[in-house]
């Protein structure tokens, strides 16, 4: 839209570069931050803030202007505090920060770069900070991770590659935790642990300082008998090899990639190597893997990723998640859709959108589409019953608009088409609604969050919703392809 306007002339940005290679900068946007550049005049801010109203009123999405703030350059400060005032955002400063990054200072002066610096060294104050160069050849974790690691929830792969050094030894247990050999020693003198009166004591309770210097010693219940005075002179013998320091903290050291320095790239490392995904199956030669597609999806190859990240069978476990751990709802139509996709993992190619729904269930698909311009659209979708039978569709062209008015139009349409599929096959059904626009939804659900320009139309589809008992539905775009190719093929 702000593209649109400078190109009709409303109002203009800067001119950046010369002859052949000019271009003209009206703004820079990244995800919802955005700088809109134009000249010193009313006239232009008060364009501007039309395309935003604009805006909100098409895609319901309210901008915070308070939040906002406007900057002049050579503009005298008068001048800009009544255009901040006529806007209803505040008045910037120069120099600032735009995503925590300086802006408006003097290139490579101090004042610019020493925000930055000493930001950097704050966040990086449970990392011990001060065990770090700024060439960053040494990373230690510290305790902070420490704490996270002792509860396994960063897992198995991560523990193996991560080992602990003894500073002081005012943090790591003397018997629990491998910082001496390749095992605790509680494993590898069990006797000794039994026999000690300090079971849960760290490193650094059992040194002692006398005349001579520094001593290990380990207090016991009783005198020690011949064989387990050789387990004594076997752990004195490991003390004397090892190396402590009063100075030091205790830390882990990340042993992924040989430098003790933890890198997203070794760690990446790490779970490829440890997970039984049949991508590494194949490369190591484990027989009984004949092929590297994944066993619940059937459409992609079974890598890491696509295990935890992309596999739209194994996204259904999250619908599990939010009943067990966040108090959600669970009807007969959601057990069915979970039980349904990972009941059937070897049966192939088996597209989301033409799940079947529970007996006494009919479901439909809808979906909304508009050409780039959003000169005309079209909408489509499509009803199904319990064993997977087409009862009925529609592909219809709608006008132009934004794209969701034409979701919002699919979902009524849709509602229309369940009305008469009840009158001819399936009266006194439950229907379950399915939609890929998640603020249609919202709106549906929730009629405050709707904005003024569609809330006649969400209230419509809202009492429908409500007096049939229908249940909604968030799915991906992918999951609603039919309905989708029949949006499209409704703008002709």
């Amino acid at each position: 839209m702000l593209v649109k306007a400078v190109n009709k002339g409303l109002f203009s940005g800067f001119e950046l570069g010369s002859n052949d290679s000019s271009f003209m900068l009206s703004h820079l946007q990244f995800a919802d931050d955005l700088i809109i550049f134009s000249k010193a005049s009313s006239h232009d801010l008060v364009i501007i803030r039309r395309v935003l109203l604009i805006y909100e009123l098409l895609v319901g999405l309210k901008l915070n202007l308070s939040k906002s703030r406007i900057f002049g350059i050579n503009v005298g400060k008068e001048e800009l505090v009544s255009w901040a005032k006529e806007i209803g955002c505040v008045k910037g400063v120069f120099p600032s920060e735009y995503l925590g990054l300086p802006l408006g200072a003097k290139r490579n002066s101090f004042s610019l770069w020493e925000p930055v610096v000493q930001k950097f060294y704050k966040s990086l104050a449970g990392w011990k900070a001060k065990s770090l160069s700024l060439a960053g050849r040494v990373v230690f974790w510290g305790n902070g991770c420490g704490n996270f690691l002792q509860r396994k929830i960063l897992g198995g792969n991560l523990l193996r590659n991560l080992c602990v050094r003894a500073g002081n030894g005012e943090t790591v247990k003397f018997w629990h935790v491998v910082w001496l050999g390749s095992v605790p020693l509680k494993d590898r003198f069990p006797r000794l642990f039994a026999l000690s009166n300090n079971k849960e004591g760290k490193v650094a309770e059992f040194r002692l300082h006398n005349d001579a210097g520094w001593v290990w010693d380990i207090q016991t219940r009783k005198n020690l008998v011949d064989w387990e005075v050789e387990q004594w002179r076997q752990i004195i013998s490991l003390w004397n090899n090892s190396s402590l320091s009063l100075v030091e903290e205790d830390c882990w050291i990340w042993l992924g990639n040989g430098e003790g320095c933890f890198t997203a790239k070794s760690c990446l490392k790490a779970f490829d190597r440890g997970v039984a995904v049949k991508e590494e199956l194949l490369k190591r030669g484990v027989t009984g893997v004949e092929d590297s597609v994944c066993p619940m999806c059937r459409k992609y190859n079974e890598s890491v990723a696509h295990l935890f990240l992309h596999c739209e069978v194994a996204w259904v476990l999250w619908a599990k998640n939010e009943v067990i751990f966040q108090k959600g709802k669970v009807d007969s139509a959601l057990l069915f859709f979970i039980t349904h996709q990972l009941g059937n993992p070897n049966k192939k190619n088996f597209p989301s959108s033409r799940w079947s729904p529970p007996k006494g269930f009919l479901k439909v698909n809808v979906d909304g589409a508009l050409v780039k311009d959003w000169d005309k659209g079209g909408i489509g979708g499509l009803i199904r019953d319990g064993s997977g039978l087409v009862l009925g569709s529609f592909s219809e062209k709608v006008g132009g608009g934004p794209p969701l008015l034409a979701e919002l139009l699919a979902i009524n349409r849709g509602l229309i088409l369940i009305e008469e599929v009840e009158v001819d096959f399936c009266p006194n059904q439950r229907i379950i609604l399915e939609s890929d626009s998640s603020n249609a939804l919202k709106w549906i659900n929730n009629l405050n969050l709707s904005t003024t320009l569609f809330q006649s139309l969400v209230t419509d589809i809202t009492s429908t919703v409500e007096r049939k008992g229908i249940i909604t539905r968030h799915i991906s775009r992918a999951a609603n392809w039919e309905a989708d190719e029949l949006a499209k093929a409704g703008i002709g």
